[in-house]
């Protein structure tokens, strides 16, 4: 059997429970239906239903209930009697259930909630905080908590429960505190449980004084849902439910919890309730999306209720009213009436309606949902009569601007200026000069395009604009400052300027133009009113490259494709495209160069750390050997070689940590290549006011340009999607844990061409980028190769320990080559859609969930689509890659392409490259290459159940090609390793994908 994780200790107990009393103390009146007090409980006119019902014969598995106070009970002769419940009972499950608890309280069945929505225990009675830690062996409520901590009620409508706030470590801490939350479970049959749970802090949750579950979690990320699952025979009746968290640091402490059927969706005939110290109502407990779009009229506002986790036991028709101020001293009610009980919390659970713009200035919308006092959402409505009319009118010209002849980039760029503007007036942004103004350029460009022009033909200076990103269908925005001697038409530098943490590209504008906020580098003030900004002659372009994603897959594709976009709309010089920024920024400027040695012509990257090596996170924990080999192809300094066309020009504040940048410069000095170090003694992380002065930095850059073809060039790799400089590409890789080296030199006087390669299995020499203008004698690791050569390109594969020239080049069908290579995180370069499975019920929702999960989760600004298995079309299943959540029994297209993948699936095991493991918590994550579609991947996350399934959440980034595990996965969210996580198998395909 293997280890159960430190962390988590979970106990397989029998919860005991009240079973059914006899009649009298029960409250249960046994009668011949339709004689006594008991016909006043029955449902209205249900007599006869009842009676016919009763009539019929049965066993005791029939037993059930009839209405609230009503069960129907199997006698001795074989027929359902009703029973009447007494007071102080209610009819759940088999029958009629006594409310009173073990410790002797009374429950008011007017207080008792049932699960609604996904089910979660949302309404607590708390106490605390209690000073010191949660003591050993406390599962039970009611602690001494002193006379000053009185009970309160802590009802959380979005289903998470907050505990601790996060405290503020600089003014010192209160010490170690916790909190006692508690409440009771009432089970109408018995039955098994699952508890599933997720939390930050210190928790210990305990049924009926005995511990079900127990852990420690950070807060960074937050909890998911359902991390871990512990299923519990529960018996028939009310249990007492303890939830104990600890604030041990100044982290905040969080929790969700719920119970579920072993089988899938809600456990049945399961209520909750809170403490009678200190309760929450339902309407405390009711959650709503509100969405606001403006339009003509005014804004169009639709709200959507719900209960997410507890919510009404006998639910009726939700009432809803709402008013407006719609002028000064006149409230006008714009919408009444009452939703459906049946339909609340489902996608026809809405009512909408509109909020006028008779008069300008800032109102409120106030939505009342269920009886007084009821829960109210204000909704801040800002009418700005002209401008919303204008901007409304910019929004209806989409079907035009999309029909018009402009080019793709130019149509995407303002229909996210009009997007942006759209989002401005539904939110009530109060910089009203800063909407004008776009709304004024957004006409003049709408205008140009009418008259067929060009929409941003000639604008010089700050212009903003956006892409449609192929990678999850966005737009992505982006913005250019475009000098004026753009307008003659001559090829001019581009210089890429990538932001700092939680920066806007405006913001990074700024910064490397010298004129940084003063202010603050997060306000959108800011980033909207730029100051006159220097034009040095050169086009710079600040991406957005998904918010924080910085060099990871995700920024690095999208400022590719910025710097693309900008090449395909203006007049770039391909040899004098630099890279610079800071911080975050700063490490971009590292790694993109040296990822991409012939698109860039300088760096200078300011106080960045390509200091992987160092960083905590790398440092401390220890190494799986698959994590040895990704640090080192993360570590951007083991791919200085490609830099001998790419100067650096570092700058790093002395009080900062300057080794982070030292690592760089060191390595750049034992290769000889062009570089400086300026690090200022003075000066802490802010480095940029210094770097940037006077736009002297910018002018270096754009003042050096690459060679065309250089005659000596380095390349070297340890991805496959890195495989090319200027002439040199490699094409296989000689080995997963090496990094690829060809030094390649050629002599156009003499004809000659010199190749030094290792760990290398196949490379390509683009002979028509050399313009040779005779047959090249070509060496390779001291080898005369014979030719002829094809006047494009030459090709060599290494046969035994020496390579030979082949005619064409080798066919990589079926092997791991550029963009289908691995690890699992390589499929962020690629367009992908997430599919989760339907087919089996019990896998539904946790399948569903693990896809919310990788559609968002350390994405940053990414949103990836996502479908059921039964949504999707055969074309998309062909057309790109995708990201399947569950096992072949829950996962169609899982199971579709299960025999051409590389793991199998059995009841109680996963099998893969001839290893099985078993377990029903036994999960498994890895990438391969689509069988339908030779350019994309297919991720798999699966599970033998859904333990398995949701485990794959706490994968790490540094991930390699396949990873097997076990619920001890959960100990641990996100990082860059697995540190305190423990897994059953991981590592590398092999060339051939086996």
């Amino acid at each position: 059997m293997r280890r159960l994780s430190a962390l988590l200790l979970v106990h397989f107990a029998l919860c005991g429970g009240l079973s059914c009393r006899p009649p009298a103390e029960h409250g249960v009146d046994r009668q011949p239906y339709g004689r006594g007090p008991g016909d006043a409980a029955a449902p209205d006119g249900s007599d006869g239903d009842a009676t016919a019902e009763a009539a019929q014969r049965c066993s005791a598995n029939d037993n059930r209930c009839a209405s609230d106070d009503v069960a129907l009970v199997c006698a001795d002769g074989g027929q359902l009697n009703p029973e009447t419940c007494g007071a102080g009972s209610v009819c759940l499950g088999t029958g009629c259930l006594s409310l009173r608890t073990k410790d002797d309280q009374s429950l008011d069945a007017k207080t008792l909630l049932a699960p609604h929505g996904e089910g979660w225990f949302n309404a607590w009675t708390a106490v605390g905080p209690i000073p010191g830690p949660i003591l050993d062996g406390q599962t039970t409520a009611n602690a001494d908590a002193g006379p000053e901590v009185a009970a309160k009620s802590l009802c959380a409508r979005d289903g998470r429960v907050d505990v601790h706030d996060k405290t503020d470590g600089k003014k010192g801490s209160r010490g170690t505190t916790h909190y006692e939350l508690s409440g009771f479970v009432l089970a109408g049959r018995t039955a098994k449980v699952a508890f599933t749970a997720g939390f930050a802090g210190t928790v210990r949750i305990s049924l009926d004084g005995k511990t079900i579950l127990e852990g420690a979690r950070d807060a960074d990320p937050p909890p998911f849902k359902d991390e871990m699952r512990i299923a519990v025979d529960v018996e028939r009746g009310v249990h007492r439910i303890v939830v104990h968290v600890e604030q041990s640091t100044n982290a905040p402490t969080s929790f969700w919890l719920r119970a579920r059927s072993p089988a899938g969706g809600p456990a049945p005939d399961l209520l909750f309730a809170p403490d009678p110290k200190a309760q929450c109502g339902v309407t405390d407990l009711l959650s709503a999306n509100v969405s606001k779009k403006p339009d003509a009229n005014g804004f169009s506002i639709e709200v959507r209720p719900a209960w997410l986790g507890l919510g009404p036991r006998q639910p009726t028709d939700l009432p809803y009213r709402v008013e407006m101020d719609v002028k000064k001293g006149e409230n006008r009610l714009l919408a009444e009436g009452a939703l459906p009980k049946e339909k609340v919390g489902s996608s026809e659970g809405t009512f909408s309606f509109t909020a006028p713009l008779e008069s300008a200035g800032a109102h409120e919308a106030r939505i009342r949902l269920g009886d007084p006092p009821g829960y109210e959402i204000t909704v801040p409505i800002v009418v700005r009569q002209n401008l919303h009319r204008r901007i409304v009118a910019l929004a209806a010209k989409r079907s035009m601007i999309e029909g018009s002849k402009a080019s793709r980039g130019d149509k995407d760029s303002l229909i996210y200026h009009i997007e942006d503007l759209m989002n401005d007036i539904a939110g009530g942004d109060p910089d009203v000069s800063w909407i004008k103004r776009r709304t004024e350029e957004a006409e003049k460009l709408v205008e140009s395009l009418e008259q067929g022009k060009s929409p941003y033909a000639g604008r010089t200076g700050v212009v903003r604009r956006a892409y449609r990103s192929p990678l999850d269908g966005n737009l992505q925005p982006y913005v250019l400052f475009v000098p004026r001697a753009a307008r003659k038409g001559k090829a001019l530098p581009l210089v890429v300027a990538s932001h700092g943490l939680g920066n806007r590209p405006e913001v990074a504008l700024r910064v490397v133009l010298g004129e940084a906020p003063e202010g603050g580098f997060q306000g959108t003030h800011e980033a909207r009113h730029l100051p006159g900004l220097p034009d040095l002659g050169a086009f710079i372009v600040a991406p957005w490259q998904f918010g924080n994603s910085g060099q990871r897959h995700l920024g690095e594709a999208d400022l590719l494709h910025v710097i693309d976009e900008v090449r395909a709309h203006y007049p770039i010089n391909d040899r004098r495209i630099s890279m610079t920024g800071y911080s975050l920024g700063g490490t971009v400027s590292f790694v993109l160069p040296l990822h991409y040695p012939d698109v860039f012509s300088s760096s200078a990257p300011l106080c960045g750390y390509p200091n992987l090596l160092d960083w905590s996170s790398i440092r401390t924990p220890p190494h799986k050997p698959w994590e040895d080999v990704l640090i080192s192809k993360r570590y951007i300094v083991n791919w200085a070689e490609n830099g001998r066309h790419v100067p650096m020009f570092m700058v790093h504040g002395g009080k900062d940590e300057p080794r982070r940048s030292e690592v760089m410069a060191k390595r750049y000095r034992a290769l000889g290549y062009a570089h400086e170090l300026d690090v200022q003694e003075d000066l802490d992380h802010n480095v940029w006011d210094y770097g940037y002065e006077d736009g002297d930095m910018i002018r270096r850059l754009i003042g050096r340009q690459r060679p065309e073809v250089p005659e000596h060039v380095r390349l070297v790799t340890g991805e496959w999607r890195y495989d090319k400089a200027y002439w040199v590409r490699v094409l296989g890789l000689g080995a997963e844990d090496k990094f690829a080296d060809i030094d390649a030199r050629y002599s156009k006087k003499d004809a000659t061409i010199t190749i030094k390669a290792r760990h290398v299995e196949s490379f390509a020499l683009d002979l028509k980028q050399l313009a040779l203008k005779q047959e090249p004698r070509v060496t390779v690791n001291g080898k005369s190769m014979a030719g002829p050569f094809n006047s494009d390109a030459a090709y060599f594969v290494m046969q035994g320990s020496e390579f030979v020239q082949v005619a064409s080049e080798p066919s990589r069908a079926g092997r791991k080559r550029a963009g289908v290579s691995g690890p699992i995180d390589d499929i962020d370069r690629h367009g992908r859609l997430i599919v989760y499975g339907t087919q089996d019920p019990a896998q539904i929702e946790e399948n569903r969930m693990v896809a919310e999960h990788f559609a968002s989760f350390d994405t940053f600004a990414a949103r990836f689509p996502i479908k059921s298995d039964t949504e999707i079309s055969d074309a998309e299943i062909e057309s790109r890659s995708l990201v399947l959540i569950g096992n072949p029994k829950s996962n169609r297209v899982t199971a579709l392409f299960e025999a051409s993948l590389p793991a199998r699936f059995e009841p109680h095991a996963i099998t893969l490259r001839g290893k099985r493991h078993e377990g029903d918590d036994v999960g498994i994550s890895f990438i391969h290459p689509h069988p339908r579609n030779a350019n994309e991947y297919v991720v798999v996350h699966a599970g033998v159940g859904i333990t398995g399934t949701l485990a794959s959440r706490h994968l790490p980034r540094f991930s390699p090609d396949f990873l097997v595990y076990d619920a001890r996965m959960t100990a641990q969210r996100g990082g860059h390793l697995l540190d305190r996580r423990e897994v059953l198998d991981g590592g590398f395909f092999d060339v051939d994908w086996k």
